[in-house]
């Protein structure tokens, strides 16, 4: 199967698996993201939209598989357990998540991405294997209030405007980049929003590549039980 035609977006009340190993997506210009989860004409997230991947080549221009942060369109869940997922021929996410109510689950695959691997600005973000790399360095963030904030960091934690909570665990896999795991408050939310961000780092493998950070948080400590570091990380972030 080869697709590059636009988006294959999966609505509330769908479901779609995906066992092939074709290729979907391009870097066609009006090509964003060639999964994308709910539309906005058919949104009702008091149903469910699940995704999940067992394999395939996914090549996107911003994203490979991006949700949408508006109110209604939560409730997403997306599960990937094989499968390439390329983002290096303009910048952007591998996946971008701003969505409430969401998951994501990577228990495989591998997902390179030129600024991002995964960012996470609303949701829960499971890693049980797979690799994650990001490409580009230094890592910097930026504020913005409809899209990406990060560049440079495998997995980057950055809560969205909408204040939701995010929950990161961590329990294995491969993450490389300027940072491996990057944790930021953009938008500068308040204290009360932060505190909703949770991460906890149980095993994985953690290398900086052009730095000597693999971890760097702004707001979090205690929140690393084990895992292996290409540098040693900061005492603060060890629980």
């Amino acid at each position: 199967m080869s697709y590059s035609g636009g988006m294959i977006t999966v609505n509330h009340g769908g479901s779609l698996t995906i066992n092939g190993e074709g290729t979907v997506g391009g870097y066609a210009p009006d090509l964003m993201a060639p999964l994308q989860l709910t539309n906005k004409n058919y949104a009702d997230d008091t149903m469910p939209a699940n995704l999940t991947i067992n394999g395939g080549n996914y090549i996107g221009n911003n994203y490979c598989i991006c949700g949408n942060g508006n109110p209604g369109r939560g409730n997403t869940h997306v599960v990937i357990n094989s499968g390439t997922f390329n983002v290096i021929k303009h910048t952007g996410a591998v996946i971008y998540n701003p969505q409430e109510n969401s998951s994501i689950v990577i228990n495989g695959g591998k997902l390179i991405g030129a600024s991002t691997g995964v960012e996470m600005r609303s949701g829960n973000l499971t890693v049980n294997g797979g690799y994650i790399e990001a490409l580009n360095t230094p890592a910097s963030v930026a504020p913005n209030g409809s899209g990406t904030t990060a560049s440079g960091s495998a997995i980057a934690i950055c809560q969205h405007t909408t204040k939701n909570p995010i929950n990161l665990e961590i329990n294995g896999g491969v993450m490389r980049g300027y940072h491996a795991l990057y944790q930021a408050n953009p938008q500068n939310n308040e204290e009360e929003a932060v505190a909703l961000v949770q991460m906890t780092v149980i095993n994985g493998s953690f290398v900086a590549m052009n730095s000597t950070m693999p971890v760097y948080s702004e707001n979090k400590t205690g929140f690393i039980y084990g895992g292996s570091f290409s540098h040693p990380v900061d005492a603060a972030y060890e629980a």
